[in-house]
């Protein structure tokens, strides 16, 4: 059926963006996001703990942790999951330099979020490139 309006994708902010910055923007563009402190309180989460329960929440992850889909446990927790995942590549940009990309970048990043995962997309100034996992 044509003309359905389906709803916006819900966000899962990795620790590594840290700060209110890219929740508020998420939120901003009128979608959820959600940070580790809200889902898992102050206690350390292992990578492969919070790639799990963000899969079986349906949610996309933002991240600047590029080395994610390198690690070999957190690179097969990826595989094996349907989560779709966009990353900084980038870990030295300033707090108003990683808003500023995800904002350039968001009407591409809702377009590819319409896609099934699994997938890690860099997120670039010019563009959104698939990276391996």
């Amino acid at each position: 059926m044509s003309g359905l309006i389906s709803a916006p994708p819900r966000f899962y902010i990795d620790v590594g963006l840290g700060g209110l910055a890219v929740p508020a923007l998420v939120r901003e563009l009128g979608c959820e996001a959600l940070t580790k402190v809200q889902v898992f309180g102050q206690r350390k989460v292992e990578d492969t703990e919070w790639i799990a329960w963000a899969d079986a929440a349906d949610l996309v992850v933002l991240t600047k942790d590029d080395a994610i889909r390198r690690r070999p446990l957190e690179r097969a927790a990826l595989a094996e999951s349907r989560l779709r995942v966009f990353c900084l590549t980038n870990a030295n940009l300033t707090k108003a330099q990683q808003v500023a990309r995800f904002e350039e970048r968001w009407p591409a990043i809702l377009r590819r979020c319409a896609q099934p995962g699994p997938f890690v997309c860099g997120v670039y100034t010019d563009r959104l490139q698939d990276l391996n996992i």
